[in-house]
């Protein structure tokens, strides 16, 4: 697997990457991830090939040739069966790496973890002078809202689901004896743009005004990120030092004690392709509420796993409606607790493979040499 963005570094696509390569090698294949993030070789015991390659100060992106030609020689070295490239909006190294192991004659997929939205214009700019939707690979995407973004670049192709995997006994979770008191609503999101927990606090007198005085709430907010000082700065000036907790980044042990405090889960992303904290959030049994424009809304049905909103004010609302509907609250947690997601390790695991096949098919290969995937 290639990828710009690997352990040690935290977030969404680096936690699930190293849980895709445990999961296949469970099943008995070999994995190598190909990375420009800095770090071991060996990471939880997955093989991976850091590239000690310039990259662009406080982006981390690899910018030279020389990045590109050091994963032609990984790939001519290891002579991998299948190469699986996982992309972003801005992935220089995963593209390129697309680029690379296609012309060399690779089996190779490509998997999109965002919404690109504005970003296909550069991508359709990139399609004139390297023709990259013209590619011999599998383009995919980790849900229907992201494969749309895909399918407007490259009409000629099928854009297969590949979403993300979710081990649903980990985060099976009992339900908390607490006091009812205060109603507790978190979220685990990274503090930057495009997560938009700036614009969460902004809802939050809104949602304080709409309660009764002496309905009690926390807003619990995991995660970091560079907007870390200005949110804390935000919440000083908003005087909800009392009502918002930043609790920086947590372990999963420490995200599944407070997820099993807590009654309400928010996410107010709009551009979310999937959202892992959300699907973890869902099946400990939380009542989600969420953009009905983002990913998560091909797993949350309004009324069922929780609300889905179209903005910011109908988001403040949802959240005042669960505070002081509890029957509501209940119901739908009671639902979450007992009903099994669509998306499981085991499901992932068999249409990746499913995939893989195809791309081996799709360069003449029937039956691989030896069980060996290249994640990235």
């Amino acid at each position: 697997m290639i990828c710009d963005w690997y352990l040690p570094r935290i977030g969404g696509i680096e936690f699930q990457l190293r849980d895709l390569a445990l999961q296949l090698m469970s099943e008995g294949h070999e994995v190598q991830i190909i990375t420009s993030t800095p770090g071991e070789s060996n990471t939880e015991g997955v093989l991976v090939h850091r590239l000690n390659t310039p990259r662009i100060p406080g982006l981390g992106l690899v910018w030279t040739p020389s990045a590109f030609k050091k994963i032609q020689s990984i790939l001519t070295r290891e002579q991998f069966d299948v190469v699986h490239c996982h992309t972003s909006v801005v992935t220089p190294l995963s593209y390129g790496g697309a680029y690379v192991s296609q012309k060399m004659g690779f089996p190779t997929v490509l998997t999109c973890h965002s919404i690109l939205r504005n970003f296909t214009k550069v991508l359709g700019a990139l399609d004139k002078p390297f023709k990259w939707s013209k590619w011999p690979v599998l383009f995919s995407a980790v849900s229907g809202v992201a494969a749309k973004d895909v399918k407007s670049l490259v009409n000629e192709h099928t854009v297969h689901i590949l979403p993300n995997g979710i081990e649903h006994s980990e985060w099976k979770l009992p339900e908390s004896c607490r006091s009812k008191k205060e109603v507790s609503i978190v979220t685990v999101l990274r503090l930057n743009q495009k997560k938009r927990a700036k614009a969460l606090l902004r809802m939050i007198p809104e949602v304080l005004k709409a309660l009764s005085p002496d309905t009690r709430v926390r807003f619990k907010i995991i995660g970091d990120g560079p907007q870390r000082s200005d949110l804390e700065k935000m919440v000083d000036r908003m005087s909800l030092r009392n009502v918002v907790e930043l609790m920086g980044y947590q372990s999963k042990e420490t995200i599944k004690k407070v997820f099993s405090d807590s009654d309400i889960f928010v996410l107010p992303t709009i551009l979310e392709s999937f959202s892992i904290a959300a699907y973890e959030a869902r099946c400990a049994g939380l009542p989600i509420i969420a953009m009905q424009r983002s990913g998560v809304s091909e797993y949350i049905q309004c009324g069922r796993e929780g609300i889905l909103a179209g903005n910011d004010t109908e988001m403040a609302n949802s959240i005042v409606q669960l505070i002081e509907n509890h029957d509501l609250r209940s119901a739908i947690a009671k639902h979450n607790r007992e009903t099994l997601p669509p998306v499981h390790w085991d499901d992932v695991i068999k249409k990746h493979m499913e995939i893989y096949n195809l791309a081996l098919e799709k360069r003449g290969v029937t039956v691989p040499v030896k069980p060996s995937l290249l994640v990235a």
